[in-house]
């Protein structure tokens, strides 16, 4: 079946004249009626009724027009597809970040996809992990750099990127830290704390639940939802906070905050890269998940330790 005579005929049923067909088409009345002749007899059936108001499809041709439509369309789409394949990577990619991997990654990945991907934009959505998830799952946001995605998660891929150590954070003057680049996990269970209220449940149980394996209790000074109001408590030297590092990085690079990484136990989580499973990634995707990559892996990465392999969950 050739493709110009069904394109021919999908825009004949469109305008519902062959003369506002022919028009549109750029090409003559005679030679479109003979291409719609010709399909006809191929198929060996009518397609449309011919009448002094114009012609309309008959039931042959509107079930050829409800088949041929996504096929065309389908076809359209494969073929700039492979033409996009010889041209640098292009288009709007939505990345879904959390509070603390945003501080860590947005600016650079931005700055690197401005350098090395001109035709690609870049659109950032903050939110919790669990949410970031959802999103994806649901197809408003492309890429996600969030943590511990849940290996039986429907509808979502993910690929470990890195192991994200938690810190112990403090004001400066409080001087318990001073100098040091870990404590151990007993110390800091000791100093009552800042902890995120219930509803960031990801990071609140994966502390508590190491404390309890280390058979620790934490001390809960004051629970919020609010980085904001976390760095303002831990303007107290007596209060101090476990969080990534990423959490507060602006604070600890300017000084008014110091940070450790917590050992006796280590506490880490699985910085993840999700993207839905009910498609492949497409170029832009595929470019700036090269990006991220490399971000992770550059030897100045702050509180970043790329695992052995990266593996795919």
């Amino acid at each position: 079946m050739d493709l110009r005579r069904l394109r021919t005929v999908l825009a004949v049923m469109e305008h519902g004249s062959l003369s506002r067909a022919a028009e549109r088409l750029g090409v003559a009345q005679p030679a479109l009626g003979a291409q719609l002749r010709h399909l006809e007899e191929e198929l060996g059936v009518p397609l449309f009724h011919r009448h002094s108001r114009g012609i309309t499809p008959t039931e042959a041709g509107r079930a050829l027009r409800d088949g041929a439509q996504p096929l065309l369309e389908g076809l359209d789409a494969l073929a700039a597809r492979i033409r996009d394949l010889g041209n640098a990577p292009r288009g709007r990619v939505v990345v879904g970040v959390t509070p603390s991997t945003g501080n860590l990654l947005a600016a650079p990945l931005l700055r690197a996809t401005t350098r090395d991907l001109p035709g690609v934009t870049l659109s950032f959505v903050e939110a919790l992990s669990t949410a970031l998830i959802d999103r994806v799952a649901e197809g408003t946001v492309d890429l996600a750099v969030c943590y511990d995605m849940p290996s039986d998660r429907r509808g979502v891929r993910g690929e470990t990127l890195a192991q994200d150590w938690l810190v112990f954070v403090e004001a400066r003057e409080a001087g318990r830290i001073a100098g040091r680049a870990e404590i151990p996990f007993a110390e800091a269970a000791a100093v009552p704390l800042v902890m995120s209220a219930l509803g960031n449940e990801v990071l609140r149980r994966k502390i508590e639940e190491s404390a309890r394996a280390a058979g620790l209790d934490v001390i809960v000074a004051h629970e919020v939802q609010s980085m904001g109001l976390t760095r303002a408590l831990l303007s107290d030297p007596g209060l101090g906070a476990i969080l990534p590092y990423g959490a507060l990085i602006d604070d600890i690079h300017a000084g008014r905050l110091v940070a450790a990484r917590l050992v006796r136990p280590v506490v880490e989580r699985r910085l993840c890269l999700v993207h839905s499973d009910r498609r492949p990634l497409n170029r832009a995707e595929l470019a700036l998940r090269s990006a991220l990559l490399q971000l992770i892996a550059a030897p100045d990465g702050d509180g970043w330790q790329a695992p052995p392999g990266r593996e795919a969950l």
